[in-house]
């Protein structure tokens, strides 16, 4: 073998290296692009709404998740009149309130999210609310209570990002 053939054995050896590292390095680039490109993708965007008029004969507020993906709870609180509650799961908050300011005989209805509840894409829950037929002097006390209300949520996306969403007035 003569010294011109070990040189170019060696060349394409190097050579063959080279591209092998090169693909190499752009498949951990491409994973890891991907891997971000679907966090951002499936991350979820919870919004409070408060409703004053609504065609689904409620008034009230509502949860909704306009996200791209699905919102897993993780913490609930919920303040009145700058006291914040401890952190309740459930439909412990609402209780303690109607035990203080009796929600539940003004008219007032509610629902509240536990601990790792998925929510989908779209899917949107009345938190607190009336009837929309009750009278101006009932709807004037309920808009009232709310804006003496606020409420947090703590999630995460399926990937275990956190997100906050807080309502108040």
């Amino acid at each position: 073998m003569s010294i011109k053939q070990n040189k170019t054995e060696l060349f394409v050896s190097i050579s063959a290296v080279v591209i092998a590292l090169a693909a190499l390095s752009l498949s951990v680039f491409e994973g890891i692009e991907t891997r971000r490109h679907n966090q951002i993708r499936l991350q979820p965007n919870l919004n409070f709404e408060r409703l004053y008029y609504s065609d689904n004969d409620r008034i009230g507020i509502y949860l909704k998740n306009n996200g791209l993906g699905p919102a897993i709870i993780k913490k609930t609180y919920i303040a009145f009149n700058g006291e914040v509650l401890d952190e309740h799961l459930g439909d412990a908050g609402w209780r303690y309130l109607d035990q203080h300011y009796q929600l539940v005989e003004k008219g007032y209805k509610s629902f509240w999210y536990t601990k790792d509840t998925l929510i989908t894409v779209g899917d949107s829950q009345s938190l607190i609310w009336i009837d929309s037929n009750s009278d101006k002097v009932m709807q004037n006390k309920f808009n009232d209570f709310l804006n003496q209300l606020s409420l947090t949520i703590v999630y995460e996306s399926v990937f275990g990002e956190h997100y906050t969403a807080i309502y108040f007035f």
